[in-house]
Formats: C-alpha cells, structure tokens, sequence
C-alpha cells in the first residue's frame, strides 16, 4: 500500500475547497443577474400595464371623450365661450337667459352719433361720417365671436383649457393605479395633461398627453406620456365660419335679415357687393334657426341635425345685443363738400334760404330689425314725427341748430343738424364815376361798378360768386364781361384798385363806345350768382346757385362837368382826372346837357414870354374831342402896355430880377433896364440892367436932351450907354437914375 503523504492531501483539500467555492460564486452571480433580468423584465411590463391599449381607449372614453363633448356643448350654450363660475371679471358682454349666459356675438361699438363709424372722425367735423362719404370703416356694431383658432382666446384656445382640466380632474393618479391594478405601485404626475385640438370639415380631433411616472419600489420611477385621442363627429369649422360670416354681415350692413339668414342663399350689400353668399343658407344639409327676444336684445338657436352628440343635435346660440338706429346724416348743401379735406370749411350741414321752410325727412335704419321714432328739439322748436318742417319768415339770418334723434326705444342715434339760414342774393350795385358821381359816366373818365355788398350779403364766407355786367345804350350793348364785385371801367372788368388808366391812354377803351355828341340815356344790368356747395358728394350732384338781376339807369355823357380850382391836364401835378375839365360845358344841374366844346374855346390861359423877353398871355384851346384835357394848339397875345416877362415862364429868357414884370428901358428902384446888346429882335430894353447909377447918351445928335419924355425916343436905340465911367464918356450928356436929373459925364465919372 502506497503511503500517502499528508501534505499532498491537504493541498488538494484546499484546491477542491477553492472550485467548490468559485462555483458556488458563480452560479450565485449568474442567479442573481438571471434575477434581475427577470425583475427588469417585471418592472417594463409592470410600467407598460397602465398604458396598453385597452386602458388607453377605457379612459378615452371615461374622461376624454366627455370633456370634448361637454367642452363643445358648452361653448355652443354660451356663444363661443365657456364661463367660469367663478370669473368675477374680464368675462365678454352677455345676455342672460333660461339656459345660462350667452356671450353676445354682436354688439355695439362706436358711440353715437359717430356711429357706425369705427375711427374717430377729428380730422373731418362734424363728428359723424357722411356715409358714402366717408373714407373708414362702417360698422353697425361689432363681432364679438372668437376666433376659430389661435391663442388662448380662440374657440381652441378655450376648449383646450377645458380639455386638459377636465382629464385632470377625471384622470387622477390614484384612480388610475387602481384602475390599472397597479396596487402596491406609486404613479405620479409630472405635470398638467396637455391638448392639441383639429377642427376637421366633418369632425373634432382632439388628442391628450398627460405626464406620468411608475414607483416600483425602490427604483427610478419611470416617466411616459400618457396619450389619449378622441373623435367627435361634427362639422364644427363649417357651422362656425357660417356663423362669423352671418355676424360680419349683419354688422356691416344694417338692412342684413340676420334673424332669416338662413333662409337666403346670396345678399346684395352694395352696387359692388352684388349677391354675395350666405354662408349659414349654403350649409348642406341646412340648419335649423329660431329666434326669440330676450329683453331688448335677440337670440338666434342654431340645430345642425347633422352633427350630433349621444345622438343629440347639436346646438349653437348666437346672441345679439341691441344696437342703436343708424341715422344718416341729414344734410342740404353741407359746407365741408367745398373741401372734404379742409376741416376749417365745415360749418354748416343744412342750408336754406331766409323764407324758405327747413324741412327734414331724416332717413333711418335699425340694425336689429326694429321700428324707430323721430324727434326734434333745438332753435325751432320741440317736436317728433317722420317729417320736421319749421319756417324763417321771422328770423334773422344765421345759423341755428336743431337736434335730430332716431330711438328704437331703447337706444338712440342722433345729429345736431346745423342749419345755415342764409341772407337772399340781392345784385344791389353802385355806379359812379371817378369825380364822386353816381349814374353818371363817361367814356373818357373812369368809373367803377360795385357790388362789393352783395358777398358781404351771406353768412357762408366759402360761397362763391360771379358778376355778369352789361352796359346798353342806343340799342344795342357796348360793354360786357364777367368780372369781380367792383370793376373799374374804361378796362377789362378788373377789380377796383388805386390804379387808374393813363387819362393820355383812356380813349384807347372808347372805341367800343357809341359815338357821344351829345349825352344819351343808357342801363347798366349786373346778374350776380352766389354758388353753394354741392347737394352731397355725387359728381353729378348739383349745387346750389342763387341768381339774382338789377338794371339801373344812367346817363351816359361825353365828357363830366367838373369844376376845380386845379389847372387842367396837363398842367396841373395831382390826379389829372380832378383837374378841372375845361374842356366841357353845360349845366351842372342837368347831365343831360353836357357837352364837350368846339375847338376853338378856350381850355386854359397862363402867362409866358413872347419874342423871348415881352410878357404875353398864352391860351390853350379845346380840341374839340376830349373835354377833361387841354388840345395842343395855342395862342400868345402880348400884354399892353408892353412889359418885361420873368425868366421861369414858359418862352422866357433870361431876364434880370430888377427888370422883371417892368416897362422895357425903364428906370426901376435906381437900375435901368436896358439893351446894350441887341437881340435878334433887336435891343427889347429887357435884356440888360444898369446900376451904375447914369444913363449916358453916346450919340452924335448936339440937340438931344432928356428932358420931356425922357424915354420917348430910347427903345429900339444903342447910343445910349451905362454908366459915366471912361473917356469915352466925358462930357456927355448924361441922366442920374437915383433922382432923375440930367447933366454931364464930369472928369470925375458922375453926372452933374
């Protein structure tokens, strides 16, 4: 027998203690992975249970198909809107009936009387659009229906809110783990369901996520999105966007039959707008409508039998709240169409002209179908009726205001009609000629026609006028045209001014004249027009124009007996048509007498010099043609006794001051006059003065003496000089011009 050794034995112990052992860990880790395998596989289906099909559809049942239901009922009930039993503010408009609130889906808007218009109207007084007019927006009210889609407040908007509210309430954890036979297992929201809502032609879609997680014991919960779908069928987009249309249309026409728009398949809104489809008429298969008050305002319930609920017809409720009558603006002639875009020109809305009646036949719809009263109250009194008729007889003319109000009863459209009562057209005229002379002219002076007072006869400053004038004489007409108020005559029918024609120039204008050789009666008629603003805003509108004729009679003479102190054209230096008219003769008391005279008359006398250096008088003669100015042609007849002129007349030479105005080669204040040099003419005794203080004799005659006539034989003659200065001079016989005495040139240069 083989000995076996201790040692080996123990060393195999101990290596079969180590296989054991390893193997034991083995299959102990393989146990324990194939474990938690198995418990991962566990928890999956575990977590998986409560969102399998079956419970999807269960609780798409449950909660979600009632909140789509409910939620659409609701909103059809309340117009559009689902009410918060708890909103104590922020809630759209609403009527309350039998079934709850309904949200009003159409309603009043602008305030009156700038109703229906949607912009305010600064820019354009008065404050209410003129209708065709008018360059905004008419709305008889507004749409209050949300939108179908789009933001919090939409149909989606608000169905959605309630969707995923409802589910929250219906869908609450806890139930859903019992319901799920998850006992034992904790499930947690992570947050609120959310909704996505389609509103398809035939159907609502709406589909539900809703956050959960699973606590399986220990673990990490495990999130999913829980996702429930639900289908309703109703044509819900169609029967709304019918119903947006109906309301759109009621509002933006007030004859729109919104109570029977189902009854019509096409509406007429304008001209333009012809036949345009009815939406909630067209839907097919149609819908039902009825109609009932509900106080002053109106409720219309839609039946669409082809969309159903629990096979209930669906219903939808469209309220409409009173809406004031629209007033049309009452207007004759209005001022703001001389300029629709000038505020400054709208005054006045109705004119009449004083003696006529104001009469109003105000025209008036009510937007909600409704009957409506008028009445009138303001500066002609308090009355009601369809029509209003008051009379200016006794009035003063200006502007008055009467208030037009149109109720239904219960709201009220109104104007405060502003009524110019203006002044009659009276073509009154003044015809007067440039001296001051009324009816009284003449082809040479001017004159004036003015009817400057007849535009200061209205009370509208934007009127317009025009002035027709014709003169007549002799059977026929000389003189017409259009011109302002005041035109001034020889001319072209200009306005008045301080300009006159040229009097060289003013026969220029006469050639149109009848020939005057002596005065004739004639008229003068002025048809003036005063044009007011159109009747409305049509181009082929009229507006209105007042005509009105005056003839006067004058006298038509060829020339104007005046008389002034002022010299005659042209020799005076002021207005040469207040000179005086020389030239024409007659009666001043009697026009018909005037007349121009003959050429050889006498138009104006003035002193000059004849031959240079002799005083004479010049006269100017007529020329027999004009009778307010001098002709050229004249006459110089020299003064007797012959006498020196003055250097400043006309024909004048020089002259010396000392001789001026005196008798030729006199003596005058001790200087002599005198002509040492001869002129043409000879030596005039004019030309020259000596005052030396000597007249000296030069002559060879032994028996001339100064004595007697001292000047007898002097003018025409040059012997004599001046002075006794120079040899020349000695010893003649000489004169002293201080005393007159004569004598001898003495050595000395004096005459003693």
């Amino acid at each position: 027998m083989t000995k076996v050794n201790p040692k080996a034995q123990i060393t195999m112990f101990i290596i079969l203690g180590i296989i054991i052992l390893v193997s034991f860990l083995f299959l102990f880790f393989i146990s324990n992975f194939i474990a938690e395998q198995r418990l991962e596989q566990q928890r999956q289906e575990i977590t998986q249970h409560p969102f399998d099909a079956a419970l999807v559809q269960r609780f798409t049942s449950i909660c979600v198909d009632d909140a789509l239901k409910k939620g659409i009922e609701l909103i059809g009930m309340h117009g559009g809107f689902i009410f918060d039993a708890s909103a104590s503010s922020g809630e759209p408009a609403f009527i309350t009936t039998a079934g709850g609130k309904v949200a009003a889906a159409i309603g009043p808007s602008v305030e009156t009387p700038l109703y229906p218009c949607v912009e305010q109207f600064a820019s354009k007084a008065p404050g209410f659009c003129h209708y065709g007019d008018y360059n905004g927006i008419i709305q008889f009210g507004s749409v209050q229906l949300p939108p179908l889609e789009g933001g919090a407040f939409s149909i989606e908007g608000i169905l959605k809110k309630y969707i995923s509210s409802y589910v929250k309430d219906c869908l609450t954890v806890q139930s859903f783990a019992a319901d799920a036979g998850l006992s034992g297992y904790h499930v947690i929201s992570e947050g609120d369901p959310s909704s996505s809502i389609e509103f398809r032609d035939n159907e609502i879609y709406v589909a539900v996520e809703y956050p959960l997680s699973v606590d399986i014991g220990g673990e990490e919960p495990i999130t999913r999105f829980a996702t429930f779908e639900s289908r309703l069928q109703i044509r819900f987009r169609q029967l709304y966007a019918a119903l947006q249309d109906a309301a759109q249309k009621d509002v933006a026409n007030n004859s729109f039959p919104l109570l029977n728009a189902h009854a019509s398949e096409f509406f007429t809104v304008s001209t333009i707008r012809v036949r345009e489809p009815v939406r909630l008429a067209q839907l097919n298969p149609s819908v039902a409508v009825r109609s009932e008050k509900i106080g002053v305002d109106d409720l219309l319930t839609i039946e669409d039998s082809s969309s159903r609920i629990e096979n209930r017809k669906y219903v939808f409720r469209l309220a409409r709240r009173n809406r004031a009558p629209a007033l049309e603006y009452i207007q004759r002639n209005p001022s703001y169409l001389y300029d629709t875009q000038d505020a400054l020109k709208d005054t006045y809305d109705f004119l009449v002209i004083k003696g006529e009646l104001v009469v109003f036949e105000p025209q008036a719809q009510d937007p909600d179908e409704g009957s409506v009263q008028f009445s009138y109250v303001g500066d002609f009194g308090t009355s009601a009726g369809v029509t209003f008729t008051a009379s200016t007889a006794a009035i003063s003319s200006g502007t008055y205001k009467q208030k037009v109000t149109v109720s239904d009863g219960h709201a009220a459209d109104f104007q405060d009609v502003r009524v110019l009562v203006d002044a009659p057209l009276d073509a009154a005229f003044v015809v007067k000629n440039h001296i001051g002379q009324e009816n009284i002219i003449s082809p040479e002076d001017p004159f004036i026609l003015d009817a400057r007072d007849v535009e200061a006869q209205t009370h509208d400053q934007f009127a317009q006028h025009t002035f027709d004038w014709q003169l007549f004489a002799d059977g026929q007409t000389f003189l017409e045209g259009t011109g302002s108020a005041c035109s001034q005559l020889p001319g072209d029918f200009d306005a008045c001014g301080s300009d006159v024609p040229d009097i060289d120039m003013i026969t220029d204008a006469t050639t149109r004249w009848p020939s005057l050789d002596h005065a004739i009666t004639g008229s003068v008629q002025l048809t003036a027009t005063r044009t007011y603003a159109k009747t409305n805003s049509s181009s082929t509108a009229p507006e209105r124009v007042l005509t009105d004729t005056t003839i006067k009679q004058v006298t038509l003479v060829p020339c104007v007996l005046y008389r002034s102190t002022d010299a005659p054209y042209p020799f005076n230096l002021g207005d040469p048509y207040l000179a005086n008219h020389a030239c024409c003769e007659g009666d001043p008391a009697d026009a018909r007498t005037w007349n121009i005279k003959e050429s050889s008359a006498v138009c104006h006398e003035q002193e000059a010099c004849k031959d240079g250096y002799f005083l004479a008088r010049k006269s100017y003669f007529c020329n027999g043609i004009r009778g307010n100015i001098c002709g050229n042609d004249f006459s110089l007849e020299p003064f007797a006794p012959q006498l020196c002129g003055e250097t400043a007349l006309d024909g004048c030479n020089t002259i010396p001051a000392s001789c001026q105005r005196e008798t030729p080669w006199s003596v005058v204040n001790g200087d002599w006059c005198y002509g040492g040099t001869p002129s043409v003419l000879g030596a005039t005794g004019c030309e020259q003065t000596c005052d030396r203080g000597e007249i000296v004799y030069v002559g060879n005659d032994p028996q001339f003496t100064f004595t007697g006539n001292v000047f007898q034989n002097v003018p025409g003659r040059t012997d004599f000089s001046c002075g006794c200065g120079g040899f020349s001079a000695l010893n003649r016989k000489c004169l002293r011009t201080t005393d007159l005495v004569q004598g001898t040139c003495s050595l000395l240069g004096a005459c003693g």
